[in-house]
């Protein structure tokens, strides 16, 4: 994932679009701050992740350029108001504030940062002013969450639904006698999935893994449509409600046996919830990380792959 906004990234900076690259690069701290600090509201874990990575990467150690919160104030004025006007004031550390912000847009490479200052004969800064390239600032920022990504990959488990149209939808395949042919009704779409076999698995997995109850109604229009397969054997209702008390009561004896922690126990009900409302591992793991931290989350997950071992999925 991070790969892919880190290659638009470049391929919109080689066309020249540098505001949309600075947008989609001043999103990147948003993304591995929560990653790295989940726990933290969005301010914070930005700052707190630009101090710790991205401004020792800029400026090295005794960093007197844009800090964390300098930073977090350039997202916020350009992605919320189209403007590059700091407030400084928002800035705790005075010899990170920034009084006027300029970006330098252009393919030329002869400039990437420049800061002017001015002084009483004291010493204070009376203003300064930033000057920077968009190239060198978008692209180091994208080397820096690089290495982040590369040493943390394992972090980054939040779900990510981008199916490529070609390998959805090949233009090989929809070519007759020279003419592309557009899928316009259901049941051309229906067919064309039929007969490509990857493209089913991929929409199939995506179906399995949907967190919904389908009602009975719903199923039962799919079997009408369906004539062709003999409709699977289900359970009757009265089968469901003797199941349903026995699993449950199985759910909350594992829970006591294995989750001792406070922690656990005081997330009791969530964890049961997400076991007892799933019927793959996949639907545990998607709740698990809807709820907790990835951390926590993966610790939870493991615990419970015992209980879920027979349900579908890996």
């Amino acid at each position: 994932m991070i790969n892919l906004y880190i290659k638009d990234i470049r391929k919109s900076l080689e066309n020249e679009c540098y505001y949309s690259s600075l947008s989609l690069a001043l999103m990147l701290p948003d993304i591995c701050g929560m990653v790295e600090y989940p726990n933290k509201d969005v301010g914070e874990r930005y700052i707190k992740w630009c101090d710790t990575f991205l401004c020792p990467f800029l400026y090295g150690d005794g960093n007197k350029g844009m800090s964390g919160e300098t930073i977090y104030n350039l997202r916020n004025v350009y992605m919320h108001q189209g403007s590059f006007k700091l407030d400084s004031g928002k800035v705790k550390n005075k010899e990170n504030r920034i009084d006027k912000f300029i970006l330098v847009v252009g393919s030329s490479e002869k400039m990437y940062e420049f800061t002017i200052s001015l002084s009483d004969k004291k010493g204070n800064n009376l203003h300064r002013a930033e000057m920077i390239n968009a190239n060198y600032l978008c692209l180091s920022i994208c080397e820096c969450v690089q290495q982040y990504y590369d040493a943390n990959m394992e972090k980054f488990s939040f779900e990510y639904n981008v199916i490529p149209s070609e390998i959805l939808f090949p233009p090989a395949s929809r070519i007759r006698d020279n003419n592309s042919k557009i899928l316009k009704t259901d049941d051309e779409i229906v067919e064309f999935i039929k007969t490509n076999p990857e493209i089913h698995n991929i929409i199939q997995n995506y179906v399995d893994n949907i967190d919904i109850d389908l009602s009975d109604n719903i199923l039962e229009e799919t079997k009408k449509k369906d004539v062709t397969k003999e409709p699977k054997k289900t359970k009757s209702k009265e089968t469901k409600k003797n199941t349903a008390p026995k699993r449950e009561n199985q759910i909350r004896s594992f829970f006591g046996q294995h989750f001792k922690k406070q922690f656990y126990r005081d997330n009791k009900e969530t964890i049961i919830y997400a076991v007892l409302k799933s019927k793959t591992k996949q639907q545990v793991n998607n709740k698990l990380q809807k709820v907790f931290p990835n951390k926590e989350a993966g610790e939870i997950y493991q615990k419970l792959l015992p209980l879920i071992k027979d349900m579908p999925g890996r």
